[in-house]
């Protein structure tokens, strides 16, 4: 899983036209991962993974693994991925939509498959 978190990372450095989209306080969300919890937070010009033991923000996301993966991998949108399995969302849909876009936009384009394994 860290090769993934590691791939969005760059791709949102290196990706300038997508920090443009960020507010200036950034945004942080929580996935609640089955019994894991990942910290994602965004900012001008970083973007970072890190597990976290007890966490708690106004934007949290639970979810499988299986849809976390996809999610990350890009093979579908947070918003598909909500509406085929109906995962529970807390925050405001704004910040959905940014973290959707943001997620989206810094998925591996490149034609080598990804390490899904975690």
């Amino acid at each position: 899983m860290q090769t993934l978190f590691d791939s969005i990372s760059k791709n949102f450095q290196e990706r300038r036209h997508i920090q443009t989209l960020m507010p200036k306080d950034g945004l942080t969300v929580v996935f609640h991962v089955e019994n894991h919890k990942y910290l994602l937070t965004i900012g001008n010009s970083k973007l970072y993974f890190e597990e976290v033991l007890d966490s708690e923000f106004p934007f949290s996301i639970w979810l499988t693994k299986r849809a976390f993966m996809e999610l990350l991998c890009g093979e579908l949108q947070l918003m598909k991925l909500l509406k085929r399995d109906g995962w529970l969302v807390k925050g405001s849909f704004r910040n959905l939509l940014l973290l959707e876009s943001v997620l989206w936009l810094c998925r591996d384009y490149s034609s080598g498959e990804i390490d899904k394994t975690g």
